[in-house]
């Protein structure tokens, strides 16, 4: 009786399921992306994460490369960063588990060159409202425009309510994979990604940054500098309004000394600045005087060529 008994319990095991596949695969700048790149995805399940990589011209020729969880927050994430890369190389390239049952799709990006070459980006400001109806067709216009776009740049609002892991899922479902993890996306945290004077756990899961922004804990992921094939492209928070002032310390004033160095020592022809709130307000009420007096000089006495800005959704 003891062996039927046992024997029923087996028999009706469910049987084990397979790991869930990666989604929301997302290219994140680092320092130097004529070099290396961050890849970051999540997925239900929690696994050993691994990056597969080779060239394209010689796809037999597949390295691994070792991944990190990261969080916990809306699934389980990860992030990889791969070195060693060749400048102004194609590149094919899956995520997933390290024991091989949940790998994506395998997906193609391009390093940039080791110096000044012609490109084109993509430029996104507050696509938070109405995502999927309002927003998705839009960004769905500008990739077909610019199929050959190396990078997006996003000023900042990207949701409406940075913790809404469902506003989330629009703005992916709006990008696609296809977009998202085959040009890096260059991110500047707006105020609606802030609830308080905390950032949304999803930002820095998401878009790490190139992780070479001021020493301040409080600024980590959202203030960092990528240099691509000529350009230099600085992303700046300009959210002072959400920093504690009164018993800490200013926002503003500390990426000020950072942001002098990085245009001062800038070893390309052009620079391109990102953040979220306007230098000049298209509307009076939305005047943002301290940011003007602490920035507008700075950019000019460096010479700044392009200063791309959101959160008055007039561009």
């Amino acid at each position: 009786a003891a062996a039927a008994l046992t024997f029923a319990f087996a028999a009706a095991a469910a049987p084990a399921q397979a790991a869930s596949a990666p989604e929301r695969t997302t290219l994140s700048p680092t320092a130097d992306p004529s070099t290396s790149q961050t890849v970051t995805w999540r997925a239900a399940d929690d696994y050993a994460p691994v990056l597969e990589i080779a060239p394209a011209s010689a796809p037999e020729q597949v390295r691994r490369v070792e991944g990190e969880r990261t969080g916990s927050t809306g699934g389980v994430p990860y992030r990889v960063t791969v070195d060693g890369l060749e400048p102004g190389t194609e590149y094919r390239y899956r995520v997933g588990s390290a024991d091989g049952e949940a790998f994506g799709e395998w997906r193609a990006f391009g390093t940039a060159a080791d110096g000044p070459e012609p490109f084109c980006f993509l430029y996104f400001g507050d696509v938070q409202n109405d995502i999927t109806g309002g927003a998705a067709p839009t960004i769905e216009a500008a990739l077909a425009d610019a199929p050959d776009a190396e990078l997006a740049v996003h000023a900042g609002d990207l949701v409406n309510s940075g913790g809404s892991d469902a506003e989330w899922d629009e703005w992916f479902d709006a990008f696609g994979q296809d977009a998202t993890g085959t040009m890096n996306q260059v991110t500047a945290p707006g105020n609606h990604e802030y609830s308080g004077w905390s950032i949304t756990d999803h930002w820095g899961l998401q878009f790490p940054g190139a992780g070479n922004g001021p020493d301040d804990d409080d600024l980590e992921d959202t203030v960092y500098y990528t240099d691509h094939q000529g350009v230099r492209f600085v992303v700046l928070n300009s959210n002072y309004r959400n920093a504690p002032w009164f018993d800490t310390k200013d926002w503003l004033e500390d990426q000020q000394y950072w942001l002098r160095g990085v245009l001062e020592d800038n070893p390309n022809p052009w620079t391109v600045v990102t953040f979220h709130h306007p230098v000049f307000s298209n509307s009076p009420t939305r005047d943002n005087r301290r940011l003007r007096d602490m920035r507008l000089d700075v950019f000019e006495e460096y010479d700044g060529d392009l200063v791309l800005q959101g959160h008055d959704h007039g561009y």
